[in-house]
């Protein structure tokens, strides 16, 4: 029924949830995995485009989620730059992440401009990102 993305996750059934919509409200499709943790949920999105199989659409997002899966990071990239505020905001914090996008690298400048934090990105392996977020004296 699900296709490649229960086979790529090895999900049960009741695990997974389709919804179908009217042609009319979009020009393709979309797939949502979420998972919700103890102190964080993760969502990996994928979206419809001219030319992009479903198939593809799925492994591609599959893939994603199992990169995060498969590290020990406690969030994923998206989530990382949205992070990113609310430590400063609080004065400080850490966390780690599977990715530092540009978006994040972006973001983290714009923050140190206007807070007295500094907010530096290590690489601890080949699959974590270390961000600290340190309020300055």
């Amino acid at each position: 029924m699900y296709g490649s993305e229960k086979e790529g996750m090895n999900w049960r059934d009741e695990q997974l949830l389709m919804r179908g919509i009217d042609s009319g409200r979009g020009p393709g499709n979309a797939m949502l995995l979420t998972f919700e943790h103890d102190h964080v949920t993760e969502v990996f999105t994928g979206f419809g485009e001219k030319g992009l199989f479903a198939d593809t659409l799925a492994k591609n997002t599959v893939a994603e989620a199992r990169r995060y899966l498969s590290s020990n990071a406690v969030v994923g990239t998206y989530l990382a730059d949205q992070l990113l505020l609310p430590m400063a905001l609080a004065g400080g914090g850490s966390f780690t992440s599977t990715e530092w996008s540009q978006h994040a690298v972006s973001n983290a400048e714009v923050i140190q401009q206007f807070l007295p934090v500094a907010i530096v990105a290590e690489k601890t392996d080949s699959r974590i990102v270390r961000v600290n977020v340190v309020a300055k004296d």
